[in-house]
């Protein structure tokens, strides 16, 4: 009986802690996963300023197209993501896609880039992470660079996140366990106190 009683008492120790740590995990997992999407963004938004800043001055200059189709291959090997770029006309100059798929997105970006607007999103349920940059001469819009990532990098580390706070927090239930245990224990134990000295005085 007292068995049964110390069991049942860790038993819902345990299913509370249980509540709490699914509680918590899935409290943390939206800003986790919001947080990596954010580095993905940035790191993208890092890729394409960088790619601008060696073909803006193409867009305008003597050669045109033919030199940012050459300045911009070296760019794709080292970077590997899906690449589009428009003259100021809406005109496509070069496209590179593989691993993404933005579908009516992409309309959308190009139509407010031309426009001068800048768009960068992320959605890693999508496996979506796009950037674009509107290339600016003497107060116009002569060029369009959009850039896009399948995201993968980005899930990885996602996914080595969710793994590393899933065994925290079952390292987390299991220390739960044990103290519920010993806590149990300490409270039977008192009890018994009492009732022994209750029989002494009776």
């Amino acid at each position: 009986m007292k068995l049964s009683i110390r069991i049942w008492q860790t038993a819902l120790f345990i299913l509370v802690a249980l509540v709490g740590i699914l509680f918590l995990y899935f409290a943390i997992l939206p800003s986790l996963k919001e947080s990596v999407a954010t580095v993905a963004q940035s790191h993208l938004e890092a890729s394409l300023a960088n790619l601008a800043r060696h073909i803006e001055h193409d867009f305008v200059g003597p050669d045109g197209k033919d030199a940012i189709v050459k300045e911009t291959e070296e760019f794709i090997e080292d970077f590997k993501t899906d690449m589009w770029i428009y003259d100021g006309s809406g005109g496509r100059i070069l496209s590179q896609q593989s691993t993404t798929h933005p579908g009516d997105l992409l309309s959308d970006i190009v139509r407010k880039g031309l426009k001068g607007e800048k768009v960068s999103s992320a959605d890693l349920d999508k496996r979506l992470v796009i950037a674009s940059k509107p290339v600016v001469s003497d107060g116009k819009v002569v060029g369009l660079i959009v850039l896009a990532d399948n995201g993968a990098e980005a899930l990885d580390s996602l996914h080595v996140a969710q793994n590393g706070l899933k065994i925290t927090l079952f390292i987390a239930l299991i220390i739960s366990s044990v103290l519920g245990f010993i806590f149990s224990e300490a409270i039977a134990r008192e009890v018994r106190k009492l009732k022994r000295s209750a029989s002494a005085i009776a």
